[in-house]
C-alpha cells in the first residue's frame, strides 16, 4: 500500500516521509479495498465512482446480512426492519432495498437507509434499532454497514484531513442482528441523542466539504456548475 501511495499522491518527499510515519503508526494491521490497489492510480468520473459503489455495496451487504442471519439461525422472512448504513456512495433505490428483495426479507418490512453520519452511523444505526425494539416487542432488526471509501480516493488531495482518512480507513462491511430479550450477545442498555454544540460545527464543517468534493471528479459537469 505505502508504494502505491508514494507513486500516486501528488506530495513531495519531505511530505511523503511524514505520511510514511502515520502509515506505520495509525495501528491499523491490514486494510481492504474493492478494487486491486494499481487503481488506485486512475481517475474516475462520478458516475464511475457510483457505479462500482452499487455494485460492491449490494454484493458486500447481501454476503454479511446472509451470513448474519445463518449465524443467527434467523428466516429472512422474521426480519421486522432492516437498517442500511453507508456514507460513501449514492444509490436510489437506496442499498436496503436491494437487500430485502435478495435475502427474501417479507414485502411489508420497514427499511431505514442512514447515510451522510460518517463515523457516528453504526452507532446511530444501533439506537434506532433498539428504539424500534422498545415500541416493537420481540421484532428483529437487521442492522447492514458497508463502506468503500477506496472509490472516492484523491490523489491530488494532501490534507491531513485527507492524509489520515487514508491511513485509518478501508473498504468493508458488517452486520448484525437485534432482537428483545434474554440471551447471551452484547446488550443495549440506554440510548442517547443530541445536537453538536457550535463549536463542533464549525470544526467539522470544513471536513464535510472536503468529504463532499471527494466524491465528486475535478473534472465533471456537476463541479463546473457549481463552482460557476
Amino acid at each position: 500500500m505505502k508504494r502505491t501511495l508514494q507513486e500516486t499522491l501528488s506530495i513531495s518527499p519531505a511530505r511523503w516521509k511524514a505520511v510514511s510515519t502515520l502509515l506505520d503508526n495509525a495501528a491499523v494491521e491490514s486494510r481492504h479495498s474493492v478494487l486491486p490497489l494499481d487503481a488506485l492510480r486512475g481517475r474516475r468520473s462520478l458516475t464511475e465512482a457510483m457505479a462500482l459503489y452499487r455494485t460492491h455495496a449490494i454484493e458486500l451487504g447481501r454476503q454479511v446480512a446472509a451470513d448474519c442471519l445463518q449465524g443467527a439461525a434467523v428466516h429472512p422472512h422474521d426480519v421486522d426492519l432492516v437498517i442500511t448504513v453507508s456514507c460513501t456512495g449514492v444509490m436510489l433505490p437506496s442499498l436496503d432495498a436491494y437487500l430485502a428483495n435478495d435475502l427474501g426479507l417479507r414485502p411489508d418490512v420497514r427499511r431505514l437507509p442512514i447515510t451522510e453520519l460518517g463515523c457516528a452511523a453504526g452507532a446511530a444505526a444501533l439506537a434506532r434499532g433498539r428504539d424500534y425494539l422498545v415500541g416493537h416487542p420481540g421484532a428483529r432488526v437487521l442492522i447492514v454497514s458497508v463502506e468503500l471509501p477506496s472509490l472516492s480516493f484523491q490523489r491530488d488531495d494532501s490534507s491531513l484531513a485527507n492524509l489520515v482518512s487514508l491511513a485509518l480507513f478501508g473498504d468493508g462491511a458488517a452486520a448484525v442482528l437485534l432482537h428483545a430479550g434474554e440471551g447471551s450477545g452484547v446488550g443495549i442498555v440506554e440510548t442517547r441523542s443530541s445536537i453538536s454544540r457550535p463549536f463542533c460545527s464549525r470544526f467539522m464543517r470544513p471536513s464535510c466539504g472536503r468529504l463532499f468534493s471527494a466524491m465528486l471528479h475535478p473534472e465533471s459537469s456537476f463541479t463546473r456548475e457549481s463552482s460557476a
